[in-house]
């Protein structure tokens, strides 16, 4: 992922599911800065899906091969 607006005070969860519960893979930690940038290592281990729960404000662009 790339943060190109800086979060709030809040997190962001990354979960391998269609909705925001189940296993989570990555957080996001709140107030992260604009040009943030992190990359997990391969594969990711998503068999249901991909959710991002935004709990606060800002901008995440997501990579995915």
């Amino acid at each position: 992922f790339i943060v190109t607006t800086a979060l709030s005070a809040a997190a962001i969860t990354i979960y391998d599911n269609t909705t925001g519960s189940g296993t989570v893979v990555d957080v996001i930690p709140a107030s992260t800065t604009a040009g943030t940038r992190s990359i997990l290592p391969c594969p990711v281990p998503c068999t249901t899906g991909i959710y991002a729960s935004f709990a606060g404000t800002g901008t995440v662009l997501f990579l995915y091969v």
